[in-house]
C-alpha cells in the first residue's frame, strides 16, 4: 500500500510540474497574446488588460462599452461568428481589424462592406524607419503624425469612410511590374449600424517590437478611449506548443481557483487518511499474529501466517 501512495504522490507531482512548465514556456505564435517575442501581442494584452475571446458566443451583444480587436486573422470566419460581430456592431460596438493578406477581406465581405485590404505590399524609399518596408504613416489628427507601419498593404475604400492615416507621395506598389505611387490609405474608419469599424492595413502595428514605435501606442489609446478591450485569439493558425499552452492555461486557471484547490487538497488528505487507516489495520493484524504465536508456541507458525495472508487477500474477518 505504501508503494501505491508513493506512486500517486509522484504522479501528481510530475503532472503539476509538467503543467507548470508548459504554462510558462514562452509561446512563438505569430500575433499570439502569449508570445513575448518581437511578433507577439503580449505587450498589447498587458497594456489593455484585454479579455481573451475564445468563443464568439461570449461576445457581448451590446457593444457600446467594448472594442473587439482582430489582428492578423488567418482562419476563415464562420457565418455564426460574422452574425455575432454584426450584432455587436449594430449595438454600438467598436471593431478594430488590422490585417494585410489574411482572412480580413472575408470578414468584410460577410459584413456586406465594399472596403477591402489590397493584395500588394507598399514600399516607401524616402519616408520610412530605416527600411522601405517600415513605412511612415501620416495623419491629420493631432499627435498621430508619425505611425510606424511594417509590411503594410493599402486600403481599398468607398466614399463612406473617414481617413485617419495614409502613406507619403513617395510610397508605391507594384502591379504587373509597373509602379503605382501613393499616397495610399492605411488607417480608416467606417460607420456600421450604431458602431464603428477601424481598418488598419498592417497586422504588425501593435506587435511587441512596434507598439512603442512612432505614435502607434497613441493611435491605440486614441481609438479605444475608455472601452474594455476584447482580443480575438481564435483566428490564428496555432502551432503544437500553442495548443498545449491553451489547454494548460485553462487547466491551470481552473486549478488556481480556491474551490478546486481545496477539493484537490481534501482529496489528497482523504487518500492519505485512508492509507493510514489500512496501514494501522495491517499493523493490528500483525500484532494479533505475534500475540497468538506467543500464547501458543506449539502451533504451526507457517500455517498461521498463511491464514493471515489469506485474510488480508480476501478481506475475511
Amino acid at each position: 500500500m505504501k508503494s501505491r501512495i508513493i506512486l500517486f504522490v509522484a504522479t501528481l507531482t510530475i503532472l503539476i510540474a509538467i503543467l507548470y512548465i508548459i504554462n510558462y514556456l514562452p509561446s512563438v505564435q505569430v500575433f499570439g497574446d502569449l508570445n513575448p517575442y518581437w511578433n507577439g501581442l503580449s505587450l498589447l494584452k498587458s497594456k489593455l488588460n484585454a479579455i481573451r475571446l475564445t468563443t464568439y458566443s461570449s461576445l457581448p451583444t451590446f457593444g457600446q462599452d467594448f472594442v473587439l480587436i482582430i489582428i492578423g486573422p488567418q482562419k476563415p470566419f464562420y457565418e455564426e461568428e460574422i452574425d455575432n460581430i454584426e450584432q455587436f456592431l449594430n449595438n454600438g460596438g467598436l471593431l478594430i481589424l488590422a490585417d494585410n493578406f489574411g482572412s480580413g477581406n472575408q470578414l468584410l465581405n460577410g459584413l456586406g462592406l465594399d472596403a477591402r485590404f489590397g493584395n500588394q505590399t507598399v514600399n516607401d524609399p524616402v519616408f520610412n524607419f530605416g527600411n522601405s518596408l517600415i513605412l511612415r504613416g501620416f495623419s491629420s489628427i493631432q499627435n498621430l503624425k508619425n505611425l510606424s507601419l511594417y509590411y503594410s498593404t493599402y486600403l481599398i475604400l468607398d466614399s463612406k469612410h473617414d481617413l485617419i492615416a495614409s502613406t507619403s507621395v513617395f510610397s508605391y506598389i507594384k502591379i504587373n511590374n509597373t509602379e503605382k505611387f501613393g499616397p495610399f490609405p492605411v488607417v480608416a474608419s467606417i460607420n456600421y449600424g450604431k458602431g464603428k469599424i477601424i481598418l488598419i492595413a498592417t497586422p504588425y502595428i501593435w506587435v511587441n517590437s512596434f507598439i512603442n514605435e512612432g505614435d502607434n501606442a497613441k493611435l491605440l489609446y486614441f481609438l479605444i478611449q475608455n472601452r474594455t478591450a476584447i482580443l480575438d485569439v481564435l483566428h490564428w493558425e496555432a502551432d503544437a506548443l500553442t495548443y498545449l499552452k491553451e489547454y494548460a492555461y485553462l487547466l491551470y486557471s481552473a486549478i488556481s481557483t480556491s474551490l478546486i484547490k481545496y477539493i484537490i487538497l481534501a482529496g489528497c488528505i482523504a487518500f492519505i487518511f485512508l492509507f493510514k487507516i489500512k496501514e494501522n489495520n495491517m499493523l493490528a493484524k500483525s500484532n494479533e499474529l505475534e500475540r497468538i504465536i506467543r500464547e501458543n508456541p506449539d502451533w504451526d507458525i507457517d500455517l498461521l501466517r498463511k491464514i493471515k495472508e489469506e485474510r488480508e487477500k480476501y478481506g475475511s474477518q
